[in-house]
């Protein structure tokens, strides 16, 4: 007999990440679940809107860090989620310390309840539906890890063995770790083995019972941990103990430690996207424009093209390549090079440090600016105001501001004074004007702002801040 009950089951969708495994499209500002791929739509919008088919719409919970709570927080208002179940890390430490604080979070809501743990960077077919999954589940188990139907040997995934592939759920066997790829093989070849989805179905009292058990410096940090006294629309946690919480993957501190798990056969198709190979095969199936920005192709075959830029791309007597091209960055990379990428990435960002290169797109609470030009004394930039958000009551010291609306209408804070700067308006700020743009329209505000003087980001003093920034 089924035991689904619709409002004692929660979701909590796992909203960290640093944008390492899609460099450059992602980066740490804006990991790949952010980055809007079709319809002006991310991936995270899409688990959004798988989720909201089985949980209640206070029953989904976001569990993201300090830098992308501002874009978890864009998702949630498109699909009317209450801020408050944005639950925001104090500081990254894995996957454990961030599912152990989202379990806190809803079982001070409610006690013993059932939770779906999902990533927010996973692409599931469009016919997945959560609620058929939850409600033909019978019997009681306290957890359950979903596995995906291997359709080939990788070394990408953690596998999970088991007794036979046909049973709809049963007993776990084992957890492996990624293999190489004649492991992956012998994994396929014995009809054993699931691949790990990162996916659970856990009961809330059991969590933390067998976390006690496995993991006590975990529980220990975890139940000290206090919610910030302070006036936020998120939830927030401080950090004295949770920043001393171990970093450490829920399979290895609990998952691998508990005796009875079960897990359920996973029949849609499904990827992590966690790497080029992956991700160009959904941007196919999607069939997302900046795949389709080949200029021209001569002698060419295997040629895999990302572009999110204007420019042309031509290749000639080229094979096995992907080329991935954004404002910042262009990466190319044979791609059928066996290699580690993340040392890979590391060594560019520490390249880029040390040559202080800096992105000219960067994300802000309120939206997002990007550099158009940037000389010595002057420097020219596009902002983005989201609706309903302000930037801060401010000035500045070593320069003077001029902004064009280009998009949308701006109320203006300009002094004592406040009025609305319509599209093709204009307004000039003196040095040490408070001044602030408010955007109270429903699409984004889109204004040009050029800077003359000393043109650095931190000649700032702000008076009034939403997002509580000193």
């Amino acid at each position: 007999m089924s035991t689904y009950q619709e409002s004692e089951n929660f979701c909590l969708i796992l909203c960290g990440g640093h944008g390492t495994r899609l460099w450059p499209l992602s980066r740490d500002i804006l990991p790949k679940q952010f980055v809007k791929l079709k319809d002006d739509k991310s991936l995270l919008d899409d688990t959004i809107e798988r989720n909201l088919i089985g949980f209640q719409k206070e029953n989904i919970f976001f569990v993201t860090d300090e830098l992308s709570k501002f874009h978890t927080s864009q998702s949630a208002k498109k699909y009317k989620i209450n801020l408050k179940n944005i639950i925001v890390e104090p500081s990254a430490r894995d996957t454990c310390a961030a599912i152990a604080l989202g379990f806190k979070t809803i079982s001070n809501i409610k006690e013993n309840s059932r939770i779906y743990i999902t990533p927010s960077d996973h692409h599931i077919d469009k016919d997945f539906n959560i609620k058929e999954y939850l409600e033909n589940i019978e019997g009681s188990y306290d957890f359950i890890i979903f596995g995906i139907s291997i359709t080939e040997p990788n070394t990408n995934y953690g596998y999970i063995k088991v007794q036979n592939l046909e049973s709809d759920i049963q007993k776990v066997i084992e957890f492996k770790e990624k293999p190489d790829i004649e492991t992956a093989k012998k994994y396929e070849n014995s009809m054993k083995y699931f691949w790990n989805s990162g996916m659970f179905l856990i009961n809330s009292t059991a969590f933390f019972k067998q976390l006690e058990i496995h993991n006590f410096d975990t529980f220990d940090l975890i139940k000290k941990t206090e919610l910030k006294k302070i006036n936020s629309n998120f939830t927030e946690y401080e950090e004295e103990f949770y920043n001393q919480i171990s970093s450490i993957s829920i399979d290895y501190a609990l998952m691998e430690k508990v005796e009875d798990i079960y897990v359920k056969k996973f029949t849609n198709r499904w990827s992590d996207l966690g790497n080029w190979a992956s991700f160009f095969k959904y941007l196919k199936d999607i069939d997302a424009k900046e795949t389709n920005k080949l200029f021209y192709e001569s002698s060419s075959k295997n040629i895999n093209i990302y572009n999110n830029r204007d420019q042309d791309i031509s290749v000639v007597g080229m094979n096995d390549v992907d080329i991935i091209n954004t404002r910042d960055d262009i990466f190319i990379v044979n791609n059928s090079y066996n290699f580690d990428f993340k040392s890979v990435h590391k060594d560019i960002i520490d390249s880029k440090i040390q040559n202080k290169k800096e992105y000219s797109k960067d994300y802000r609470p309120w939206g997002w600016f990007e550099n158009l030009l940037d000389e010595e004394n002057y420097k020219v930039k596009r902002l983005c105001v989201y609706p309903g958000a302000r930037l801060s009551l401010q000035k500045h010291f070593k320069r003077s501001e001029h902004w064009v609306v280009v998009n949308g209408v701006g109320i203006i804070t300009k002094g004592n004074s406040e009025f609305e700067l319509k599209e093709g308006e204009s307004v000039f700020l003196e040095k040490e004007e408070i001044h602030r743009i408010t955007n109270n329209h429903e699409e984004n505000l889109i204004i040009i702002e050029t800077q003359i003087g000393e043109c650095i980001e931190d000649d700032i003093v702000r008076f009034e801040d939403d997002f509580n920034r000193s």
